[in-house]
């Protein structure tokens, strides 16, 4: 647990309450403290590397992260495992993308199962929405901090928050950054890796739940373990409730559900804005 309150002893106060600790005639960082929307963040320098610790609001350590730093600079996370860095990779997305395309192509042409029910796709969208306000209203991300972290993420950026306006702020726009342009296009291919599999090997809990685990992994680049938690429970129940139904029905549904998830991101993004706005002199 970190003393928050007397940790920052010592330090040089910086813009936006940041205290750094400087040591050698070049004056380089060796500590620093940075406030976040969800607690304080530590970093300790040692050479071409440093460690980043990750506290709560209460003091409690959340996540422990090394990085080094290359010959031009640039930061390299010191954890996390293969699997992970190769979806964090554009070119194993391309792949990913072209192998779901060519499998959702596959079934309809060869199967010609072009069965399709609003109802489905309705019911994609409350499952989604259900189970996400379930979490939070059990107020997961609260009794199991280290659930909720971005392990594989590259930019820290959500990190640098200074309040938790600013923390949510900067969250929907990390999260609307990955269902803006032509991103929101793509999620037939995520479909279509899982669901096809699991109609050719027939819908039952058993296939389900490894639809929806596998649907859960392939997100671990980009989301934290609670919300890959999430999304692999909401998929699972999509594959037995909503894929019966037709693959396309499991398609429009997931469409829909990320054009109003993009929609409210937008307005939430837009109400913090004005409220920024309003609060400052």
């Amino acid at each position: 647990m970190l003393p928050i309150g007397s940790i920052t002893n010592g330090y040089a106060p910086s813009t936006r309450g940041v205290f750094r600790s400087r040591s050698g005639r070049s004056g380089a960082i060796e500590m620093e403290v940075t406030p976040t929307g969800t607690g304080r963040t530590l970093r300790l320098a040692s050479g071409m590397s440093f460690t980043q610790y990750t506290y709560s609001q209460r003091g409690d350590l959340i996540r422990r992260t090394g990085h080094r730093l290359s010959a031009r600079g640039r930061r390299s996370c010191g954890s996390g495992s293969g699997m992970i860095n190769l979806l964090n990779k554009s070119i194993a997305y391309v792949v990913l993308r072209v192998a779901g395309f060519s499998l959702l192509a596959m079934y309809l042409l060869l199967w010609l199962d072009f069965s399709f029910s609003w109802i489905g796709a309705l019911a994609y969208v409350l499952i989604s929405f259900g189970v996400s306000y379930l979490m939070a209203a059990l107020r997961i991300a609260e009794r199991y901090p280290p659930l909720n972290r971005y392990n594989f993420v590259a930019d820290k950026d959500l990190q640098q928050s200074t309040s938790r306006d600013d923390w949510a702020s900067k969250q929907a726009a990390y999260l609307e950054s990955g269902l803006g342009g032509s991103r929101i296009l793509l999620t037939p291919t995520e479909d279509a890796l899982v669901c096809v599999p699991v109609l050719l090997l027939g819908i039952n809990p058993l296939t389900a739940l490894l639809g929806g685990a596998l649907f859960g992994l392939l997100h671990l680049g980009r989301f934290t373990y609670l919300e890959c938690i999430g999304k692999a429970v909401i998929y699972s129940l999509v594959c037995y409730f909503v894929l019966p139904y037709g693959l396309l029905t499991v398609v429009v549904g997931h469409f829909a559900n990320d054009a109003v998830s993009l929609l409210i991101l937008k307005l939430v993004r837009r109400a913090l804005e004005r409220r920024k706005m309003e609060q400052s002199p």
